[in-house]
């Protein structure tokens, strides 16, 4: 059973985005570093705001974007 504050969600989902970074072409290093550099700065924005994350996401995700496409993605 996971927990509330189990990171094994998190890695998931960095080595997620440090697949498709590789997919789309980055080099392992770049991949991983960029996958961190997402989820840290994420996590930096979350912590420093008042608003519910999803609210956060709302205001990161542009009309018809790649963001919103990616979340369509997820929920499919």
């Amino acid at each position: 059973t996971l927990s509330l504050h189990d990171a094994l969600p998190i890695f998931h989902f960095i080595e997620a985005l440090e697949s498709a970074g590789r997919s789309l072409g980055f080099d392992e290093a770049g991949a991983r570093r960029l996958a961190i550099d997402t989820v840290l700065g994420a996590a930096k924005l979350a912590a420093g705001s008042e608003d519910a994350p999803a609210v956060l996401r709302q205001k990161v995700t542009s009309k018809g974007g790649t963001t919103e496409a990616a979340l369509a993605s997820l929920a499919a």
